[in-house]
């Protein structure tokens, strides 16, 4: 996933991007490592960390528990559902050319 922009059930136009790998080394550090090993709350974590915008209004990276907090509720239901749907409809696409690759190579 590069950049994305979607547009959730309320209308509001998120944008965002791939989270490099150092951005999520400090997520898994400022979760925790029993929170780390929390797969459906790392999911929520980082399609939420993910964003840069809400609308035209900038969103800073999330460095601390209660930062990540507070853009999970931000985004709320609607805005973290967009975002999943994109990633996986990315990842779904991602899937379908690589299984045509290998089938090409048959």
């Amino acid at each position: 996933m590069e950049s994305f922009e979607v547009t959730d059930a309320r209308g509001r136009k998120l944008r965002g991007g791939k989270i490099r790998v150092v951005d999520q080394a400090k997520l898994m550090a400022a979760v925790g490592p029993d929170n780390v090993e929390n797969r459906p709350f790392m999911n929520l974590v980082l399609a939420a960390a993910c964003v840069t915008f809400v609308g035209e209004r900038p969103v800073h990276f999330p460095t601390s528990l209660r930062e990540i907090y507070d853009r999970i509720d931000l985004l709320d239901e609607d805005g973290l559902k967009a975002i999943n749907d994109h990633m996986q409809s990315v990842e779904g696409s991602a899937q379908t050319e690589a299984e045509a690759r290998e089938f090409a190579k048959n």
